[in-house]
């Protein structure tokens, strides 16, 4: 019987493990036609971004989450690659710019977060339709695995936080 229990219980250790129930790496895939031609029309009249390179989302569920990867070849003809977001939750633009800010804040005190970059107005934010856009730094990474190493750089951000 204890050696069931025992095997019971390596077992159900084994299913709880860091990301095991689901793909680590990010994987990114063309936009749609439609969606790109939106985007590109966004960051040309509000960014003055005119060489665009490429269009990405998220290519698995999170794709609804309205975050494109794009990358461009910015003024000093360098390739640059950022994040623009898509608010659909909020759509209140004092809540956005006091979000904006405190995320100023913070990285001013250290907190290793993406800026936002400025609109050709200097505005963080963007009205298009019915949303609020956002361009922020593109930092690649993939999904949290719970690993000892990112744990303990998630107990650092959190220390940082605090200390801001």
């Amino acid at each position: 019987m204890s050696f069931l229990i025992t095997k019971m219980a390596n077992s159900i250790e084994e299913i709880f493990q860091p990301n095991n129930h689901s793909r680590f790496e990010i994987k990114w895939k063309p936009v749609s036609l439609g969606v790109a031609e939106e985007i590109k029309q966004i960051l040309t009249e509000n960014y003055g971004i005119t060489s665009i390179q490429d269009i990405s989302e998220v290519d698995e569920w999170e794709h609804n989450s309205n975050n494109f990867r794009v990358t461009y070849f910015n003024q000093d003809k360098r390739v640059g690659t950022s994040l623009l977001r898509k608010n659909i939750l909020i759509k209140d633009q004092d809540t956005l710019e006091y979000i904006a800010m405190v995320g100023e804040f913070i990285r001013n005190e250290g907190v290793p977060i993406p800026s936002l970059l400025d609109t050709k107005d200097g505005k963080k934010q963007v009205r298009c339709g019915d949303f609020w856009w956002e361009l922020s730094e593109f930092v690649p990474g993939d999904h949290f695995r719970g690993t000892e190493n990112e744990l303990w750089e998630v107990a650092r951000g959190v220390a940082l936080v605090h200390s801001a």
